[in-house]
């Protein structure tokens, strides 16, 4: 998708990005072989081209809003790691006690006092080429950068809510989720919905595994599901979006 976006070139908003697919030019190499293509334009080009090649995904947003950063989703999503983090309490002053990180192919847990730190989570990121969150913009990121101070320098952050909205879907996580027919594990979503700050005071008070457990899974459910959410929305804004004059 990212061959198709036109938008990331001065000068080009939405309106003539489609006006360019509907004419035929499709592609940054369409844009390039067409005659009026500026010694200024293929050099944009060239650098769009040379950071895809080299995975660079921070080169695109800086260039792509949040609500559009759906299209990194189609060339980066597979490097991605996703993550979700809980809290001790419902303040901004609050701390994270579980970090969720799926990335590689695998889910990790991250606990405060056993395993979270800034070591531990960065090993699992590893070379991700960027992270994928929901409400991280605002959230996730401002309590992850507790635990490790420029995260958000070091990988380009992709947030879901501004694709959603986008994309006409409203409410939290788990609302985006119904509306895409995303299933949950019953018992968890039954047990642990909107009880995650007090499973972990249980825990503290108790040392209560089960509270620990059921906690740790809820964290596992809210980052495992943002791959098919991000995949869903990013299939709606590209339809939406392209009208389907890039298909076939």
């Amino acid at each position: 998708m990212l061959r198709n976006t036109f938008t990331i070139f001065r000068g080009i908003g939405p309106d003539r990005e489609y006006a360019l697919w509907k004419s035929g030019i499709k592609t940054w190499t369409d844009l390039l072989n067409d005659r009026r293509c500026s010694p200024s334009r293929e050099h944009e080009i060239t650098m769009a081209e040379d950071a895809l090649l080299k995975s660079d995904a921070r080169y695109f947003t800086r260039l792509i809003s949040q609500s559009e950063r759906w299209r990194l989703c189609y060339d980066f999503i597979q490097g991605a790691a996703f993550i979700d983090v809980e809290l001790d309490g419902w303040s901004r002053h609050s701390e994270p006690v579980v970090i969720g990180v799926f990335a590689q192919g695998s889910f990790s847990s991250f606990v405060r006092g056993d395993n979270l730190s800034a070591v531990s989570i960065l090993r699992k990121i590893g070379a991700a080429t960027m992270l994928v969150s929901f409400n991280g913009a605002r959230h996730d990121m401002h309590y992850i950068n507790t635990v490790i101070p420029g995260i958000c320098l070091r990988y380009p952050v992709v947030d879901i809510v501004a694709m959603a909205r986008k994309a006409g879907l409203s409410g939290g996580l788990k609302s985006v989720e119904r509306r895409l027919n995303i299933r949950r594990n019953r018992f968890v979503e039954l047990s642990a919905n909107g009880r995650a700050v007090e499973l972990w005071h249980i825990w503290k008070k108790k040392r209560s595994r089960g509270a620990l457990n059921l906690l740790k899974m809820y964290n596992m459910e809210d980052t495992c599901n943002l791959l098919p959410v991000s995949e869903s929305i990013r299939d709606i804004l590209y339809a939406k979006t392209t009208g389907g004059l890039l298909d076939g």
